[in-house]
């Protein structure tokens, strides 16, 4: 993403079921804009379909990422 510098992306755990594959792991990231970093947990859930991807859904902490695109925000490593 053009708008980020990663970090820090780390997969941590790996779960297959079926036609399910769930990923759970870590991430820090900076806001190029701002200069603020956010660490956040994250879900990554992939489902697929006749061997391609047929859902992807992400879960994180949104409220970290929405405080460091904020100009007057202070980092998550800050708090």
């Amino acid at each position: 993403v053009q708008c980020l510098e990663v970090q820090e992306f780390t997969p941590r755990e790996f779960f297959l079921d079926k036609n399910t594959v769930i990923v759970v792991g870590y991430e820090k990231m900076r806001v190029k804009s701002t200069g603020h970093i956010f660490t956040t947990e994250w879900v990554h859930v992939w489902r697929l379909l006749e061997g391609k991807v047929h859902e992807f859904r992400e879960l994180f902490d949104s409220a970290a990422v929405a405080r460091a695109f904020e100009r007057s925000a202070v980092s998550s490593e800050e708090v």
